[in-house]
């Protein structure tokens, strides 16, 4: 895919300001921490908070107690792991739901983004799962990890289709790429519903043309990135299909930061 370099348009609130990583009992988890501590602002701020979801455990047919007691104690060590690994300060041990946990914790921190490690990806728009709550519930940015993202990003696509939501991911990826020294890729869709091509190189310049739909184009282009970004709103899908971040969050092989 052609890499082109793109003037950094000025970002509303870099959503990287206060990010709150949201660990699970599972090792994988603490990779969500280590990913968006690797990209914070000078001035960034990383609160840590790993929950320990007896709700389930309570649900176990077999001896749920000692489940509860398990992943408490795998909650606390994720939370260890991840101090350690960032040399970030104590964070937070929450009991329960984790995305009725995590996004209580987000508003009383002000966080800006939600950082969370992501399944395998899959087909369709994943459900029952701790990121997909978050995605579809948080009022900011968030950011679903996966493919072994423990340093910064040196790849990154941004999604962009001439509207304001494609302005913001377009904004956060540059300022970001800046950042960490990445290269920045602007990928515009044709495919599905119309794009208007003159709003789009106007407020793009030199972003690279798909034909193919918006999620389809930016799932490809994620097999060759390390991280895609996108807008909440914005490119062009119909609601019914679900949004084009909840796909891409999905279906990409990379991590995947949604804008909001």
């Amino acid at each position: 895919m052609l890499e082109i370099t793109v003037p950094r348009p000025a970002v509303e609130q870099d959503p990287f300001t206060c990010v709150l990583a949201l660990l699970g009992s599972s090792e994988s988890s603490v990779e969500a921490a280590i990913a968006s501590a690797a990209m914070l602002p000078p001035r960034g701020r990383l609160v840590l908070a790993a929950v320990a979801d007896t709700d389930n455990a309570g649900r176990a047919a077999i001896a749920p107690r000692r489940m509860a007691r398990r992943r408490h104690r795998d909650a606390l060590s994720r939370l260890a792991e991840a101090q350690r690994a960032c040399d970030a300060r104590p964070g937070h041990l929450l009991v329960g739901d984790p995305v009725r946990a995590g996004l209580a914790v987000a508003r009383a921190e002000a966080a800006t983004l939600i950082a969370v490690r992501g399944p395998e990806p899959g087909r369709e728009p994943f459900t029952g799962d701790v990121a997909a709550g978050i995605l579809r519930a948080a009022r900011g940015s968030v950011l679903v990890v996966r493919g072994g993202l423990f340093g910064p990003p040196r790849r990154i696509v941004a999604g962009v289709d001439g509207s304001r939501g494609g302005i913001r991911a377009a904004a956060a990826a540059a300022e970001l790429a800046a950042r960490c020294g990445a290269r920045l890729t602007l990928l515009a869709a044709s495919g599905g519903r119309p794009l208007d091509l003159e709003r789009v190189y106007t407020r793009h310049p030199g972003a690279v043309l798909d034909p193919r739909p918006p999620a389809d184009a930016l799932v490809a282009a994620a097999q060759d990135a390390d991280l895609v970004v996108v807008s909440s709103r914005g490119l062009r899908e119909l609601p019914a299909l679900g949004s084009v971040g909840d796909r891409v969050s999905s279906r990409a092989a990379c991590s995947v930061l949604t804008v909001r």
